[in-house]
């Protein structure tokens, strides 16, 4: 198993190279058998006149695109926003093509930042197709914001998109966010079955700003203790060395 991910590395990201430092570390600590490849990118040359996220996630899905054409194994693709708690290779023993995150609860139905890729030609081929249609959307902003109707962002529309109007080959298996990927809505109940946890919106706050967990909102709790472990141990075997 090979797990990819990508990390913006200019000025305003600043925040995005340490929680990637501490991903790697949560990889090395659960999944210590994987290949790890971090793929660190210089400023996003596409236009400015887009939104930034949606010029920084079109650029991450062309790198991650890039990797899985050229890596022959099974790839897990992670945002760098993420921590791992457990060990993300069970999840390979499902028959599907692409695994993709699906949400518990919201008008968003499915998350990107965890992408499970099976060593198959039907997998490469949609990664090429999710690509090309992600592509499409960002240079025809009305087709982006039609498709925005039925998940916000970049990458989710332009899977929706593929799905419902290209209709791709690959076998997709959706797996639950609460356990593979858990979100917002899941934080609460994060627990020894959880396998990441996306550190986005307040949970990345209260980590930037190294909230107290005992304190923090009960929302993050769980998270941002099990963050500043990791962050902690981290350092302590840094200063090992």
């Amino acid at each position: 198993m090979t797990i990819v991910s990508v990390v913006f590395d200019y000025g305003i990201c600043k925040t995005y190279q340490t929680l990637a430092k501490v991903l790697e570390y949560s990889i090395k600590k659960n999944c210590s058998s994987a290949n790890l490849k971090m793929a660190y990118i210089k400023q996003p040359s596409l236009s400015v006149h887009r939104n930034r996220g949606f010029i920084s996630n079109t650029e991450k899905l062309t790198a991650w695109n890039k990797e899985v054409q050229k890596i022959d194994d099974d790839i897990v693709l992670l945002d760098c926003d993420m921590l791992v708690c457990g060990d993300l290779y069970t999840a390979f023993n499902d028959h599907f093509d692409i695994g993709i995150m699906q949400r518990t609860s919201g008008f968003i139905p499915y998350n990107g930042g965890v992408v499970f890729i099976k060593n198959t030609p039907y997998a490469k081929e949609f990664m090429n197709l999710w690509e090309n249609a992600n592509r499409k959307l960002y240079d025809n902003p009305g087709l982006h914001k039609k498709w925005m109707q039925k998940s916000t962002g970049m990458n989710q529309p332009a899977f929706l998109y593929l799905c419902d109007i290209i209709k791709p080959n690959a076998l997709i298996k959706y797996f639950p966010c609460k356990i593979w990927d858990a979100m917002v809505e899941d934080w609460i109940y994060i627990n020894g079955e959880t396998k990441a946890i996306h550190l986005i919106g307040q949970m990345r706050r209260a980590i930037v700003n190294n909230n107290n967990p005992e304190t923090a909102c009960i929302k993050v709790r769980k998270g941002l203790k099990l963050w500043q472990q990791y962050r902690d141990e981290m350092i302590k075997n840094e200063n090992k060395k």
